[in-house]
């Protein structure tokens, strides 16, 4: 099980109180790289972060990752911070992103690796969470962000960076699950069609259960006229990032009824 690392508490500070302040303190230029670096000296373990835009399958990566053997999953959206208080017995340690995580993207070290999940920007920006207060969850602001925060990555050709079409995850999951293990250094636990038993806590709220791996969810957008009419109305504010990623990602940015 993962476990908080001990921190000094010579003021005998409440532990919640204590340990944001070290969030804190975390999030200061270098001071996560060498927290990890203090950790590994007495365990080392891997390290990989499930990025992505809102909305684009990370939640149902994040499951699909805990098919691996001696991997332990923490099924909570968290900034990039907690990576340095967290310490795991198995080989690796997986987190999910927080909403704001695309904002330090140049900030996350090299040691912890990226999983991060594409999805059809036109799906992503028609998708609809419960409870949010609006009928699209992703603004095409937020999207905006998340993409320049993915040609970051690309940019750099940054180190331990995995990219993960959503699409090729629902219509190709035994490749991509064997293609994410080898990628990452591990070995698989539980049969990618048995996902559904991977996380079957009643407690869990329906965003954080496991998801079906349903090939229906690809390009939604096209059965409904109405998401074709919203999209018409802020393609303009896609600007040439809808292009790059329709392009580089190999997605049809046409808008006519399926």
């Amino acid at each position: 099980m993962v476990a908080l690392i001990s921190l000094p508490n010579p003021a005998n500070e409440p532990a919640h109180e204590l340990y944001e302040k070290e969030l804190r303190r975390l999030k200061g230029k270098g001071a996560l790289q060498r927290r990890l670096l203090e950790i590994d000296k007495i365990r080392s373990f891997r390290r990989i972060y499930v990025m992505g835009c809102g909305r684009s399958g990370t939640w149902l990566f994040t499951h699909v990752i805990g098919t691996l053997k001696d991997t332990e999953v923490v099924r909570k959206e968290l900034n990039i911070a907690h990576f340095g208080l967290f310490v795991t017995k198995c080989s690796a340690l997986v987190l999910k992103r927080d909403k704001l995580a695309y904002q330090a993207i140049e900030e996350i070290p090299e040691s912890i690796e990226i999983a991060y999940v594409i999805r059809h920007p036109f799906d992503v920006l028609t998708s609809h969470l419960p409870g949010s207060g609006r009928p699209y969850h992703i603004l095409p602001e937020r999207w905006l962000g998340e993409m320049k925060s993915l040609g970051f990555l690309l940019d750099t050709q940054r180190k331990n960076t995995k990219i993960i079409r959503y699409e090729d995850l629902v219509t190709h999951p035994v490749e991509i699950q064997s293609d994410v293990a080898s990628f990452f250094g591990l070995r698989i636990g539980v049969s990618i069609h048995e996902l559904n038993t991977v996380s079957n806590n009643p407690t869990e709220g329906p965003t954080h259960r496991a998801r079906k791996l349903d090939t229906l969810s690809i390009n939604k957008h096209r059965r409904e006229p109405n998401k074709l009419k919203y999209l018409r109305e802020i393609r303009p504010k896609l600007g040439p990032t809808l292009d790059w990623v329709g392009s580089t990602y190999k997605y049809d940015l046409s808008l006519a009824v399926a």
